[in-house]
């Protein structure tokens, strides 16, 4: 991936690796059900081939219970987020609204000020967590600079 984008490493912060109890479900495999839209139920082991993914943790009350890889992808190996983060940060956008913890009208610059200045500073917490920018579009920005932001 780094051939193709800038990419950066994020540290894990300067304490120790802190590992996940682990206890693995193996039934979460077989669990069934019906996709929107669909006339048969799927497993849930099928459903991950059928909408190509590549690697899935599931934690439940603090533990992984489940972990799947497919293709190239391994426990050790890194993968590409993407709009991942957009999927865990609209997540936890909408827990955090539910519990009142931040208002889904407020500007996302109320709570993460770094994005004051950019593109974002019109966007409200609402838009974000439904995994749509909000933002005020900015004329002629090269795919590049929105890479390295």
């Amino acid at each position: 991936m780094r051939e193709f984008l800038p990419t950066v490493e994020v540290s894990r912060g300067l304490g120790a690796p802190v590992p996940l109890p682990v206890a693995l479900d193996g039934s979460i495999d077989a669990i069934r059900f019906t996709p929107t839209g669909a006339r048969a139920p799927m497993t849930w082991k099928a459903s991950l081939a059928a909408n190509y993914t590549d690697g899935l943790v599931v934690l439940h009350r603090g533990r992984v219970v489940y972990e799947f890889y497919a293709g190239e992808l391994r426990e050790d190996r890194s993968h590409a987020a993407m709009s991942v983060a957009k999927s865990l940060t609209g997540t936890l956008a909408a827990m955090l609204a539910a519990e009142g913890v931040i208002e889904p009208a407020a500007p996302v610059t109320r709570y993460v000020p770094e994005l004051a200045g950019s593109a974002f500073v019109t966007a409200r917490i609402t838009p974000i967590r439904k995994r749509k920018s909000g933002s005020t579009p900015r004329p002629a920005i090269h795919c590049r600079s929105l890479v390295r932001r």
